[in-house]
Order: structure tokens, then C-alpha cells, then sequence
């Protein structure tokens, strides 16, 4: 594959080499998958890695080759279009949750994105737009509220949305911009109002020929039931 693989994460609850079951998912998902292996795990036995990233990187990957089983996508259009190249079961699309975006400024006071135009805002992190849906979100809900042209010359950008988080954390980036699962615990964290962006869709598919197809349905079907909303709810998605 020629997509770097550096800005990805591999986790599981086994070896990522020798898993059943392949997972490539969001970045947003990243702080919530272990508990939602748990759950899963209490009605069946099979073995999950998860590989985190921006959507649109994954699905790139996907199209290369990639050996992932079922991908989780925080924007429907990516499944959708592997669908339409057949390389997504179209009968396996369904919408799993919605994020939110957040907004937070690790050492300042924010209320509302009219606060990120104060001069010590120096430098604001989001998700790339150009394959992160987080980041998309984020550059559209600062054109809805008419100040992306006054501070597109500060904005920061991490391949994906957990990247971008840790801008803010470390001290390389004065505010986030990025997903409410993320913030949700975060003090002084605000959640962005849903009328300022498109919604983000997260959105499920099982790969054609995956190799661990039966698994992948079963955790798919289980992922869009009320143990795993119950999951999704708890960590900010609706």
C-alpha cells in the first residue's frame, strides 16, 4: 500500500497479527473500542483488532488492498463510494451513530467560536479537511458562523482527529476544533451547536471477499443494536 501508515494505530484485545477480525475504524472511535470489544465479547468469542484513522485514509487503503474485514467510517460517503466500486457489500451499509463536534482550549477560557478570534489564539487545531469528516465538520462550522476566513491562517491540521487533539494537548496548538468524544470530559470543553455543520454519519460496511466475513457481520448487526448505542451514547454520540 502506497498510503503512510503512520498517522494510524492498531489495537486489539489480541496480537494485531492473528486476530479474527480486522477493524478499520474513524479516529473518533478510538477512546471507546475497548469497551465496546467487552460488551461484544460477552455474547461472543471472536477476536477484534481495530486500526484507527481518518476515514478517508482508510478508505483509500481499502481500495489498495488492504486486508480489513469491516470498516467504520465517520462519514457515510466513503462507504457509500466503495459500495458503488463493489468493494463494500452495499447490503451491509447502515448508519451506526452520530458525532458531535467539541470545542476546547486546554490553558483558556472558550465559550464560542467568536472567542477563537482573540489574539491569543495564535493557533487552532483541526482535522484535515481533505480526508478527515471531523475536520470537514469543523471548517464548515466556521464558515456557518462567518469567522473561517479570519482564522484560516491559524489553523493547524492533524491527519486525523485524535492527531489533532494532541496538538492541543501538548501545547502545539492553543484550541481544538475536533470530536465531542474526545472533549466530552475535558473541562471547559463546549459542544458545537448541530446547525453549524452537516452531520457527521457514522457509517458501517462489510468489505467484499473479506476473509472473516461471518464476523464481521456478526459485529457489524451487534454494533447497530442497543448495547453498543448504549456504548456510543455514554462516550458523546447520538
Amino acid at each position: 500500500m502506497s498510503v503512510a501508515l503512520s498517522s494510524l494505530i492498531c489495537v486489539s484485545n489480541a496480537q494485531c497479527h492473528g486476530a479474527e477480525l480486522l477493524v478499520a475504524a474513524a479516529s473518533d472511535l478510538a477512546g471507546l473500542h475497548s469497551e465496546l470489544i467487552s460488551e461484544f465479547q460477552k455474547e461472543s468469542k471472536t477476536k477484534i483488532s481495530f486500526t484507527f484513522g481518518a476515514s478517508g485514509q482508510l478508505a483509500l487503503q481499502i481500495e489498495q488492498g488492504a486486508p480489513y474485514d469491516l470498516f467504520l467510517s465517520a462519514n457515510e460517503e466513503f462507504v457509500l463510494r466503495l459500495a458503488a466500486k463493489k468493494l463494500i457489500d452495499s447490503k451491509s451499509v447502515a448508519g451506526f451513530a452520530k458525532g458531535r463536534l467539541g470545542l476546547w482550549a486546554p490553558a483558556r477560557s472558550i465559550k464560542d467560536f467568536e472567542d477563537l478570534l482573540r489574539p491569543e489564539f495564535r493557533h487552532i487545531a483541526i482535522a484535515n479537511p481533505a480526508h478527515a469528516p471531523y475536520g470537514m465538520a469543523a471548517k464548515k462550522a466556521l464558515e456557518t458562523n462567518g469567522i473561517y476566513q479570519k482564522v484560516q491562517a491559524r489553523l493547524v491540521y492533524g491527519e486525523n482527529v485524535r492527531q489533532a487533539l494532541q496538538f492541543a494537548e501538548t501545547g502545539n496548538a492553543d484550541a481544538v476544533i475536533g470530536s465531542w468524544s474526545f472533549l466530552i470530559n475535558k473541562p471547559g470543553a463546549v459542544l458545537v451547536p448541530r446547525a453549524l455543520h452537516d452531520e457527521i454519519k457514522q457509517t458501517l460496511g462489510v468489505v467484499k471477499g473479506a476473509r472473516n466475513e461471518e464476523a464481521a457481520r456478526e459485529f457489524a448487526a451487534w454494533l447497530l443494536g442497543p448495547k453498543a448505542k448504549a456504548v456510543l451514547v455514554r462516550a458523546g454520540f447520538y
